[in-house]
């Protein structure tokens, strides 16, 4: 174990919580270890900024959420475990970075940008080192700005990123005012983590085998593959990726609101929907 875990697992005084991992994050976790190159759970987020922003504000509004949302101080501990376990840190260091590209073309300015987010995601997190989150802020003209969010899937989910974001923004207008941010009490992970632990895990096993009776293997894509085409070893995967406009991101996220879906469960129910027309069957598993 490195000497970061070291001090986590011995040194109380820095730990603010201690406690299991939820079946996903235990997923998260084992994937991460197997591949980890693959950068399949950090995820990015880049929001365009108009207006009279103050860089510094916007800092110190972020340490604040930081300071204030116990997740997003979390690091992730397995070695020496009987199970991996979640260590809050009482305090972590924000990640910030900050560039100016106003001498560039537009045209310069997506290439680039293009090329530091794909650095970015080649760029793994220790999930041992909190906080496993990074923000640049880009000035692209006196009163634009790109806000480059990368973090790992472990910590937030579709929903929480808005009520991050919602705590960010509040605490930006406080501190813009010159007063301290007063910030609602978010729901812990702890408690959800504790309602799992708590369910009929034999009552959930007998449902699911009642739903999955008859299914004795995937459902078969019906195109065709090499013999050895078949995902094999860490990162045995490809990648494909198609930009949607801004009306047709828009629309799609009005829509998982009014049904109060995340934009990714709606893609989820897309794919289950494509893999059907490709099986000829119903049922996707």
């Amino acid at each position: 174990m490195g000497e970061h875990t070291e001090r986590t697992t011995d040194d109380s005084s820095l730990m603010e919580d201690v406690y299991p991992l939820s079946p996903v994050q235990l997923g998260m976790v084992f994937h991460d270890l197997y591949s980890p190159d693959a950068g399949v759970y950090l995820n990015q987020y880049v929001f365009s900024l108009r207006g009279r922003l103050r860089p510094e504000v916007l800092r110190d509004a972020w340490r604040h959420v930081l300071g204030h949302l116990p997740v997003l101080r979390t690091a992730f501990v397995w070695e020496g475990m009987d199970r991996p376990v979640q260590v809050v840190f009482r305090h972590a260091a924000l990640p910030w970075e900050e560039h100016d590209w106003r001498g560039c073309t537009a045209d310069e300015r997506r290439e680039r940008l293009g090329r530091y987010l794909e650095a970015q995601r080649g760029r793994r997190f220790d999930l041992l080192e909190p906080p496993l989150l990074r923000l640049a802020l880009v000035r692209v003209e006196d009163e634009e700005f790109e806000l480059v969010w990368s973090y790992h899937h472990l910590l937030l989910d579709g929903w929480s990123i808005s009520l991050v974001l919602q705590d960010v923004l509040a605490s930006y207008d406080a501190l813009l005012r010159g007063g301290t941010p007063v910030l609602p009490r978010r729901r812990s992970y702890r408690d959800y983590v504790a309602w799992l632990l708590r369910q009929d895990l034999a009552a959930a096993e007998t449902y699911w085998r009642a739903t999955l009776r008859g299914f004795a293997g995937p459902t078969p894509l019906g195109v065709d593959r090499a013999p050895d085409a078949a995902a094999s070893g860490p990162a045995a995967f490809g990648a494909a990726g198609r930009l949607l406009s801004a009306d047709a991101t828009a629309g799609l996220q009005s829509f998982a609101r009014q049904h109060r879906l995340t934009v990714n469960a709606l893609v989820q129910g897309a794919w289950g929907v494509l893999l059907a027309r490709y099986s000829g069957e119903e049922d996707v598993v």
